[in-house]
């Protein structure tokens, strides 16, 4: 099916299309909810975290720059970088707004969002939301970077994000509210969280036997194992 692109002969494709064509779907959604005035699809749980505008827009700019890039071809990976290039520049202005006390106006520059729950911007995605978007722009913009050492790397980042974002979805399950809103400035909605999750472990399974993704990968016995005792 994969014949060309970063998916070539690789097993799990289907599964990690699939995926992102799941976080796809649910940006949308965020997006019609938004435009719309859903407060359930905005944050699932009433009462609780939304997911923001921009949030919804770098989910859906980062999963089709994927779907281009394991399509194949020059033209589709230029107009992938470029939709990563998106998602990037939206998150480091969002971070640099943090750092800097400035509001660019980039928060809310396509909707307005009333909903002052959890955070002291409306509109604006949480640090720990930018961090996880970072990570996977880099990740996204340097796949097809061939050496191993440097897919270990950002094989880690990946990671970095899977353990990010499950903090957050255990606190949703515990009901522990400093999992999932580790800061005033720093909070997540539930499905920010699993998007985040299955993104960041499908887009590990790129290169399956590279990181802790090979340890579940594998055909012995210690790989069995793992896979067994892992829930």
């Amino acid at each position: 099916m994969f014949k060309t692109g970063i998916l070539e002969n690789n097993k799990y494709a289907k599964i990690v299309v699939g995926a992102n064509i799941a976080v796809v779907v649910l940006a949308l959604l965020v997006l019609l909810g938004w435009v719309f005035d859903i407060p359930t699809v905005k944050s699932i749980i009433p009462g609780y975290i939304t997911m923001k505008i921009n949030t919804a827009i770098s989910f859906l700019m980062i999963a089709l720059a994927f779907l281009l890039q394991a399509a194949g071809g020059k033209d589709k990976l230029y107009l992938s970088r470029l939709m990563a290039g998106i998602a990037l520049v939206l998150t480091a202005l969002t971070l640099l707004q943090y750092i800097t006390g400035a509001d660019f106006g980039v928060d809310q520059f396509l909707g307005v969002d009333n909903n002052l729950t959890g955070s002291l911007h409306p509109g604006r995605m949480s640090l720990v939301t930018i961090t996880c978007f970072l990570l996977l722009c880099i990740v996204l913009l340097t796949f097809n970077v061939t050496e191993r050492y440097y897919r270990l790397a950002m094989q880690g980042l990946l990671h970095l994000v899977t353990l990010l974002s499950f903090t957050a979805i255990v606190g949703y399950i515990f009901n522990v509210p400093g999992f999932y809103t580790l800061s005033v400035l720093t909070t997540m909605a539930i499905h920010t969280a699993v998007a985040f999750f299955v993104l960041s472990i499908a887009l590990s399974l790129v290169h399956p036997t590279v990181g802790i993704t090979g340890v579940f990968t594998g055909t012995n016995i210690g790989n069995e194992m793992a896979r067994r005792v892992f829930v």
